[in-house]
């Protein structure tokens, strides 16, 4: 578990760790939130049990036991230096394994893998749009999505693709025949005005 503004909370279990990794990964988990031991601190218990910082913390201020052997509890200190490089050293699989996304690293290196990962499920940012995929699937839909939005060629009004008809039947600025067939084609919202000044057909 890891404090606000601190390391990134995953999700991990064993299931994601990489092969060869999968029994050091059970001991890279804390036993209370099940979850990677960010910030790794120790019981001063007799069997010196391990969890992550805020957990154990919750434990101290309810005076309670230590949560695996029971013994008394009564302060807690960085867990042993080797065994936080232990639980640096595990690697993992990406969460989008599944996906197919072929990815292995440590912890840290795989919170900014998912930043970039192309299989993590994004969604069309386009008002409207409900499209959802990985990130190279949406990159690819965006540039096609009929809920994108650009801006008329007429006015400055940003406009849907599939708006884009509705609003040039009714786009202020696109220029349309004169009623009178004089020859000039006036923006559709200055059809009066040329009509009353520049007109020169009855």
């Amino acid at each position: 578990m890891s404090a606000e503004g601190g390391p990134k909370q995953l999700g991990l279990d064993a299931s994601f760790a990489a092969e060869g990794f999968e029994l050091l990964a059970e001991e890279a988990l804390c036993s209370l939130c099940t979850d990677y031991l960010d910030d790794a601190v120790e019981t001063d218990c007799p069997a010196r049990h391990v969890y992550c910082s805020p957990c154990l913390q919750k434990v101290l201020d309810h005076r309670q036991t230590c949560p695996d052997c029971r013994g008394a509890v009564t302060k807690m200190e960085p867990a042993h230096f080797r065994v936080r490089s232990m639980i640096e050293r595990v690697r993992w699989k990406c969460l989008n394994f599944k996906n197919g996304c072929q990815f292995i690293g440590t912890k840290k290196e795989l919170e900014k893998h998912l930043d970039v990962c192309e299989e993590t499920e994004s969604i069309c940012p386009f008002e409207g749009c409900g499209e959802k995929g990985g990130r190279a699937h949406i990159v690819e839909h965006r540039k096609g999505c009929p809920f994108q939005t650009v801006p008329c060629d007429h006015c400055t009004e940003m406009v849907s693709f599939q708006a884009m008809e509705k609003h040039l039947s009714v786009c202020p600025k696109l220029p349309v025949p004169c009623p009178r067939e004089c020859g000039r084609k006036p923006p559709r919202g200055e059809v009066a005005f040329h009509l009353e000044t520049e007109c020169e057909e009855e």
